[in-house]
């Protein structure tokens, strides 16, 4: 049954989806084109100069706008299909369903992260075939340095490297599933409300949103006041760039799956104990 409701919600959500992508690419694609070409339009003198300054300032606003649009989307559309297939009148059809409230969360919460991938590809693709036709830089080029730079970090250390690696992969995928379950959190709290629930969810969202924030840089600081005041020996190990990274993604890591588990907790606990459609 996970499958079919999968398959559900990614035929629900693929059209507008794919349609913002593509926007991106193909603004990209223009954007090459015109570098490419900026010669030949250099060649309209001072009469063509300000119709070109233009044109290049409204493309730059219409290809900013249309990243901002696909990221924005990536987060906006999949929290609102969350709220209104599992919290509104269509919810009462989706809970009389042969389901469980695991399997209704993770088939959404699993399109919402696909999406997130696919879009956060598209735009460093878009990003890299303009800076590769406008500045002259490949993005292969880009990568390779980096690259470069980071095995020069681990270079004493191998497994070190691993396992920041391993570390960095499931920092990734964590920092996809907790900005789901951060609104996934916030609209199921919201639902508790006896009146204005979705304005009540958008206000729980931006409070934990600033609680964490504090929370991060409190821990960050204090965090820098141990390490200050802990023995020589263990501050000078730290000073390894390499060790740090592991370090600082060992942290990370544990604070994310945290915060996200108990997201996923408190979601799955009200849509199954304290569900609301009223």
């Amino acid at each position: 049954m996970l499958k079919k409701l999968f398959l559900h919600e990614w035929k629900d959500s693929w059209k507008i989806m794919t349609l913002l992508s593509a926007a991106v690419l193909v603004l990209s694609l223009i954007g090459a084109f015109l570098f490419q070409v900026d010669d030949v339009l250099d060649s309209g003198g001072d009469v063509g100069g300000p119709i070109i300054a233009l044109m290049y300032t409204s493309y730059f606003m219409v290809y900013f706008l249309s990243i901002l649009a696909l990221s924005v989307m990536v987060t906006l559309l999949f929290y609102i299909r969350f709220y209104k297939n599992l919290y509104t009148d269509q919810g009462y059809l989706m809970h009389t369903l042969p389901v469980t409230p695991k399997q209704l969360i993770w088939s959404k919460a699993f399109v919402a992260i696909i999406w997130r991938v696919i879009s956060g590809v598209v735009v460093v693709s878009g990003i890299s075939i303009l800076l590769s036709a406008g500045v002259d830089i490949s993005f292969f080029d880009i990568v390779e340095d980096l690259i470069d730079g980071f095995l020069k970090v681990y270079e004493e250390d191998p497994m070190l490297m691993v396992v920041y690696l391993i570390l960095a992969l499931f920092a990734a995928v964590g920092s996809m599933l907790f900005s789901v379950f951060k609104g996934y959190t916030a609209i199921s709290l919201g639902q508790m409300s006896s009146k204005n629930k979705a304005l009540a969810s958008v206000g729980i969202y931006f409070g934990i949103h600033i609680t964490i924030n504090i929370c991060t840089n409190v821990c960050m600081q204090t965090s820098m006041l141990i390490l200050a005041g802990a023995r020589v020996d263990l501050f000078e190990m730290l000073e390894d760039p390499g060790l740090m990274m592991v370090v600082f993604l060992a942290i990370l890591n544990v604070g994310i799956y945290a915060l996200t588990i108990a997201g996923y907790a408190i979601t799955h606990h009200i849509m199954k104990n304290r569900l609301n459609l009223e």
